[in-house]
Formats: structure tokens, sequence, C-alpha cells
């Protein structure tokens, strides 16, 4: 998504007793296709001497659910709201609301009874009466739910994530961490990464080498475009500055070295919501290393390990909205 939705606010004069101001995003129906159905409601109805006016208000909820809020210039204190999966089902109910609400009741007229009369002989033959009219249909309104709360247009969220590794630093165990602040289509994270200790051995000496720890923080930004209004693809980068530690086992003379880390990260994955404080999170990203470090043993002809141009990192876990 965009960071701001396209917004088209339209006033038109639909008919003789309505006058409607549409205000909904880019994907809704637009004014002309609202008003368009309304006039089909309203093509019978009985004109009042003065307009109804009438104020609708679409907005796009956190779970990807649509809300309008119809507010009534006669009735201030009587707004309507209302829900629905789709924007196309909201602008449906909307139009039977309105029309409900402004279409004004039949007045009864007075008529006098006639005078009983007695039919002649011949007029007493029963004649089949013609069948009433079917009642029209009246249009459906489901999906269409009174809300009292608005949703919050940011959200505060923690996500516990772990994986694997592998090229940047030696394959093993993930862990991620991370505290965002996101919205429709965004999300901002400070996140951390650690990585245990991994143990490397020399070919020769089996119960020699060392052993290599990572750890890192960083910001991470990311794009959520959305497949359906629960399930979105993010689109991340960031970068992670932290340490590398190798810590040498059972070497003569061997002493402990730390080397700075600094990588950055391009990722994709995907992000489902299967609940209103509850998301699952799964990622692939390629680490791109900014410090490269080798672990060397003395008197070796080739290191125990060198950080890789790139690396790539798989996560999985869960999200919770705090607020």
């Amino acid at each position: 998504m965009g960071l701001a939705a396209l917004v088209l606010a339209t006033s038109a004069s639909i008919a003789p007793t309505v006058e409607l101001r549409w205000n909904a995003p880019e994907g809704c129906p637009d004014a002309a296709t609202v008003t368009s159905r309304l006039d089909e409601y309203l093509g019978h109805a009985q004109a009042s001497g003065e307009p109804a006016r009438v104020e609708a208000e679409v907005r796009r909820q956190a779970d990807g659910s649509w809300e309008l809020s119809l507010r009534f210039e006669d009735r201030p204190e009587d707004p309507r709201v209302l829900t629905n999966a789709t924007c196309e089902g909201l602008a449906e109910a909307a139009v039977v609301v309105v029309a409900i609400v402004v279409t004004p009741e039949p007045m009864e007229e007075e008529v006098e009874p006639p005078e009983p009369t007695v039919p002649l002989p011949s007029e007493r033959a029963l004649e089949p009466s013609a069948p009433a009219p079917a009642p029209a249909p009246v249009p459906s309104m489901a999906g269409a739910e009174p809300t009292s709360s608005s949703p919050r247009p940011v959200e505060l969220s923690v996500a516990a994530l772990a994986g694997v590794g592998y090229g940047a630093v030696p394959v093993g165990f993930t862990l991620a961490p991370s505290f965002a602040v996101s919205a429709q289509r965004w999300r901002v994270s400070l996140f951390a990464i650690y990585e245990p200790t991994r143990s490397l051995r020399l070919p020769d000496l089996p119960a020699s080498g060392s052993d290599v720890m990572h750890w890192a923080l960083g910001p991470e930004a990311c794009w959520l475009p959305r497949l359906r209004p629960r399930l979105a693809i993010p689109v991340c980068s960031g970068v992670e500055l932290g340490r590398l530690d190798a810590t040498p086992v059972q070497l003569v003379d061997g002493r402990r070295r730390q080397s700075p880390w600094a990588a950055a990260s391009l990722g994709a994955g995907l992000r489902a919501r299967v609940h209103a404080r509850v998301a699952l999170w799964l990622s692939a990203s390629a680490v791109i290393t900014l410090t490269p470090a080798r672990v060397v043993v003395e008197g070796e002809p080739s290191p125990l390990f060198r950080t890789a141009p790139v690396g790539v990192r798989g996560l999985a876990g869960l999200e919770v909205i705090v607020w």
C-alpha cells in the first residue's frame, strides 16, 4: 500500500429527497455508482419538501474490514455505523439504510365506508379474485454490523522469531526478537540477532578448534503489500551492528578474538494475521557482510571459518500486537 489512501470526496444531488456526500478510499465504489444504486430505491418514493442531507465516510480497519459512518443532517444525535468484509457490500448496505431512513411514511387517507348494497341474484356468483402482488424483495444487509470503535492507524507489537543462518556466520540456530511500530502498509522495527555458540574443529584434531558466537542489533523497515485483508508479503531491509566472538578450545597460546560485525539485510516473507492481536511470520533474507572476518588457528594452512560476502537467514515465529 501507499503511505496514505487516495480519498474521493464527491457531493451529488441524487433525488428530490436526498443530497449525499460520499467519502471513500480508492478501490471502493465511487459516488456515481452509489448514487445510481440509491436512485433505484428512491425512484418511486414520494419526495419531501426539504432534501435530506447525508454524509457517508468509509474507512479501512486494521484487520482489513471496512467501516462506514452515516450522519443525517436532521438527526445529528443518531449516526449510523456499519462494517463489512468488502467495500462493495458496505456501499450496498449504505444505500439500503439511507433509502429506509429518508423515505417518508405514506399517510393514511380517511375514506368513508361505502353504503351497503344488496347484490342482485345474478351478481352473487363468485368470481376468482386476482392474486395479491408479491412484496418487493428487501435487499440483504448481511455483514453490516454496528461498531463503536475506530481502528487504530498505528499499532505497537513485539515479535519472537527463530530459524537458521548460513554463510555470513557458521551455520546454526538463530534467535531474532523485535519491537515494531506498524500501520496498514508499513512496519518499522528494532530487532536483535543472537546466534549461540557454534563449534569449529580442526580436521585432524576433533577436540581442538574454536567456538564462535555472534550477536547484533539494528533497525529494519518493511513494506507490507497485501494479498488478502489478513495476508501480507513483507519486503524488508535493515542494518545490523554487533560482534563476532571466537574462543579457542584446547589450543596452545590460543587467545579469544573479538571482531566488529556490520551487515545489511534484504528479504521477503509472509505475514498472516490469525487473530486481532496475533500474526504469524515467515521470512527469508540475504545478509550482506560489511565487515569480513576470519577464524584462524596458528600453524594451520587455512582458516577454520571466513565470513562469506553474502549469507542467508530463514526465520519463523509470532508477532503480538500489544496496542
